[in-house]
């Protein structure tokens, strides 16, 4: 690992827009903050607080952009203690004005599906290490990024793909359930995963009692509705369509309530 050092920089619009260039990962950006500090900058009202901007060895930009952006906007020249050669993982602890959220995290690390892997990843950590039962207040704890982290470097293959079936193709469903719902099952069998995937998205070769028929209604039904499904009890849905799913079974009704255990999956 380099060594870190910090710089005192005259950053200029095309440095800016270099440092931008180089950058590997791009966050959302808020144009509203960009030009926020644009005009701080243009009327002279620019403080220099001390904040840094943070860059990684590889040019990914942890802690900056706004800054950087609103440089070019502005056509300013502006001074910034610039530290190079930072590990990514301090993105957790960086101070940004913004709230450090896992997705963002996720964004950093090169996730193609931040925000449904991130909701996904938090639903199968306390499936599995807090709570299999998928209680409204388990649901709702809040779990440090660390935490977090870890369990989905080890899971990353399977949230990502997971996460990619959620997000294409389903516009009527919440896709961090689907996501969720589909990682599951992805452990269980793959093959029949995709499938699963597949038929239930674009609802092709279904018919009425068809156990993915059912539950395209259930869900689509659940959008219109005031009473939204919560956690478990789409997934408890979601299993139940999936092992009717592989022992090829109709089932027109899921006879299932919020006081009995989660269902398991097959």
């Amino acid at each position: 690992m380099k060594k870190v050092i910090a710089q005192l920089v005259e950053v200029n619009p095309d440095m800016a827009a270099d440092m931008l260039e180089h950058n590997t990962m791009n966050r959302n950006i808020s144009q509203l903050n960009v030009k926020r500090y644009a005009q701080a900058m243009q009327s002279g009202e620019w403080e220099q607080n001390g904040q840094t901007i943070s860059i990684a060895e590889d040019g990914t930009i942890l802690d900056g952009q706004h800054r950087l952006w609103a440089i070019i906007e502005s056509g300013m020249t502006i001074t910034f203690l610039i530290v190079y050669n930072v590990r990514k993982e301090a993105i957790a602890t960086i101070d940004s004005g913004i709230t450090r959220t896992f997705r963002h995290l996720l964004q950093i690390k090169g996730s193609k599906h931040a925000a449904t892997a991130a909701s996904l990843t938090k639903f199968a950590w306390i499936y599995e290490n807090f709570d299999s039962e998928l209680n409204t207040g388990s649901c709702k704890i809040a779990l440090r990024n660390p935490v977090l982290e870890v369990y989905y470097d080890e899971n990353r293959n399977l949230i990502e793909q997971a996460a990619a079936m959620a997000e294409t193709g389903c516009h009527h469903f919440t896709k961090s359930h689907m996501g969720f719902g589909f990682f599951l099952f992805l452990r269980k069998n793959p093959a029949r995963a995709e499938a699963f995937a597949n038929m239930l998205k674009s609802g092709q070769n279904l018919y009425t009692g068809h156990p993915l028929m059912t539950l395209r209604t259930k869900l689509i039904d659940n959008l219109m509705s005031k009473h939204k499904l919560t956690v478990r009890e789409t997934l408890a849905f979601y299993i139940k369509a999936w092992n009717a799913f592989l022992k090829g079974k109709d089932a027109s009704v899921f006879r299932w309530n919020n006081t009995e255990p989660m269902p398991e999956a097959k």
